[in-house]
């Protein structure tokens, strides 16, 4: 969950950050991302769920959750996705999203990305495995720094219950926060200790104008 504020409110956001939150960790002040001198545009690109799924098939069966195909090609499944069903983004999807984006929507001043970056893992049959979290999130790190210049938009991702190695399952010190960090280093997040020991952080967007609060709502998830 990520929640906006100016820099007038920002201090009673990190009051409720920090009297909610599992455990006091340190908050360093944040450092603002923002680093280029040109004008501000008053736009920001919000993108969340992306759940890529690099074992999608086209035409399988939607019940295998687009893993296997039936005994009849299905129409339901197509190179983009299969709309209505439980099957996750195929890459192809994806890909043709983050060109678009590219081509597109050109005009922003920093990106919110709010998680949910691996495939559900619904399937009995493929359990998800630590790896391929991992390659998720530096799979959809790529696609940010390859269609933005992330070092001067800035780019603030978060974490959602599908983004741990055990789905809705996080855990005070989990090591996916360790992952993060060493995945998220070259965005310059003001990741410090409160984020390495409950994933939450502050950030500074725009100096002195806009902070970002970047909370873990994982800890308040009944399912978690």
């Amino acid at each position: 969950m990520v929640l906006l504020k100016s820099l007038t409110y920002i201090a009673a956001s990190v009051f409720l950050l920090n009297a909610a939150s599992v455990h006091a960790a340190p908050m360093n002040e944040a450092q603002p991302l923002t680093k280029r001198g040109s004008k501000l545009n008053g736009k920001f690109l919000h993108i969340t769920d992306i759940h890529i799924d690099p074992n999608y098939l086209e035409g399988a069966d939607p019940d295998s959750f687009c893993h296997k195909h039936g005994k009849k090609r299905s129409s339901e499944s197509g190179k983009y996705g299969a709309l209505g069903t439980d099957c996750d983004s195929p890459e192809a999807l994806v890909d043709a999203t983050f060109n678009f984006l590219k081509e597109s929507i050109t005009d922003i001043d920093f990106i919110i990305y709010t998680g949910d970056t691996a495939r559900h893992d619904r399937d009995d049959d493929m359990p998800r495995s630590q790896s391929e979290v991992v390659n998720a999130h530096s799979t959809v790190m790529k696609y940010f720094q390859t269609a933005y210049d992330t070092d001067n938009v800035p780019y603030v991702p978060t974490i959602g219950n599908n983004d741990a190695y055990d789905h809705n399952d996080v855990t005070k010190n989990d090591k996916i926060f360790k992952k993060l960090e060493t995945i998220w280093k070259p965005l310059g997040l003001n990741l410090t200790s409160a984020f390495s020991t409950g994933g939450y952080y502050v950030q500074d967007v725009i100096k002195g104008k806009l902070t970002i609060v970047n909370l873990n709502t994982m800890y308040f998830y009944n399912k978690n």
